[in-house]
């Protein structure tokens, strides 16, 4: 098994998954040392107890939920502030189906879900759904990697395709804070309702 796996870091060098630079053969982590010194990760910050956006202490709430009192999810946990390589790294990888990137970006939320959310027993794991007209376009849906992935990070079920959205509505990356709320409004729908009554669900996506 060892043979195998340096037979396949020279045919397939590793790359970092932010920044794309080559790793030394046998590299694990997948990320490049620069990388690891320079982005911005949450779990080292002191973040909103609400979207784990970093903020300046004292505060527990972020301006924005602070502000609009957002009543749509409990809490959520991100690896990286999308900003700079993390932003190029995460682009790249949803834009040109980068498997080798996807199980690094996986493991890593894995982890944070684990650092975050340590005294939780999730029972499942759930993606948010692409729209269909990407999915049409791209064919290849990067939350439902990630979320299959950190499933097994995890060891827990992954409940594949349990969302899926009714309508095709605007990207949300065109919106801006509030319209993205209106925008998603009611158009996600639970196929098994029954699989998941009464559970605590795990809801991966690759950008908050």
């Amino acid at each position: 098994m060892q043979m195998l796996r340096i037979i396949l870091d020279l045919l397939f060098p590793p790359h970092c998954a932010f920044c794309g630079v080559l790793l030394k053969p046998g590299s694990k982590e997948g990320i490049c040392g620069d990388c690891r010194n320079s982005l911005s990760f949450c779990a080292t910050k002191h973040c909103c107890e609400k979207c784990g956006k970093p903020i300046d202490l004292p505060y527990a709430l972020c301006r924005h939920c602070k502000r609009y009192e957002v009543q749509n999810f409990d809490r959520i946990c991100s690896v990286v502030v999308y900003e700079g390589k993390a932003k190029d790294g995460i682009v790249a990888f949803k834009g040109n189906s980068l498997v080798e990137s996807g199980v690094v970006f996986a493991e890593l939320i894995a982890d944070m879900v684990k650092h975050t959310y340590a005294n939780l027993l999730f029972d499942g794991v759930v993606a948010v759904p692409p729209r269909r007209k990407r999915m049409r376009e791209k064919h290849f849906d990067q939350a439902g990697f990630l979320a299959e992935h950190v499933a097994k990070g995890l060891h827990i079920p992954y409940l594949r395709r349990m969302l899926y959205q009714k309508e095709n509505r605007k990207k949300q990356s065109e919106l801006d804070f509030m319209a993205r709320f209106e925008n998603v409004n009611e158009n996600f729908v639970v196929r098994k309702p029954m699989l998941v009554s009464g559970k605590t669900i795990l809801v991966i996506d690759d950008v908050c």
